[in-house]
């Protein structure tokens, strides 16, 4: 289908994008600073001129082991991810509920839309905390006591909460 030609389209040109170096403000100020200074010293470490450091840090923890591999990029390809995640989660929820040509075209529009596509190649947090809050929302949509296996969304929602509480303060309305 176009749509899900042009979703990989921009996924990829994403993705190259996400493999320039840094330029963020917010990235160089404090999403990619405190990981690489705990990547640097091999631990978690108080950082007072940092104030952001003392906010949720689920993601930039992911951002701290990719760049203790070697890679300023691999941060932003990580965020880069993250929007795909969030188109993918957008298609599965709008498949379950219209069909399989809405959900190509929901993911389409989806990741087409500007905050989505700016945010994607940064190393931010915003398309993580939200992949994981639609996570959450789609595994609490299958809470159904009637249907076999059905402890295993409770405890995916659960999971998925607690990965959304904990990349940011917004997240914690989620869970």
């Amino acid at each position: 289908s176009i749509c899900l030609w042009l979703i990989g389209l921009l996924a990829g040109l994403n993705m190259l994008a996400a493999l320039a170096p840094p330029l963020d403000n917010d990235a160089l100020n404090y999403h990619l600073t405190a990981p690489h200074l705990y990547a640097i010293h091999q631990r978690i470490l108080p950082l007072p001129s940092i104030y952001h450091s003392f906010f949720p840090f689920n993601i930039q923890m992911l951002y701290a082991l990719s760049m203790a591999c070697g890679s300023a990029s691999a941060p932003q390809c990580l965020h880069a991810l993250f929007g795909m995640m969030n188109t993918l989660t957008v298609g599965l929820l709008a498949r379950r509920i219209y069909g399989v040509r809405t959900a190509a075209l929901a993911m389409l529009f989806f990741y087409a839309l500007p905050d989505v596509s700016a945010e994607t190649p940064l190393a931010r947090v915003d398309l993580g905390v939200s992949a994981y809050a639609l996570l959450a929302f789609v595994s609490a949509l299958d809470i159904q006591p009637q249907k076999p296996l059905w402890q295993w969304s409770v405890i995916s929602a659960g999971i998925f909460g607690g990965l959304c509480a904990g990349s940011k303060y917004t997240g914690l309305i989620v869970p």
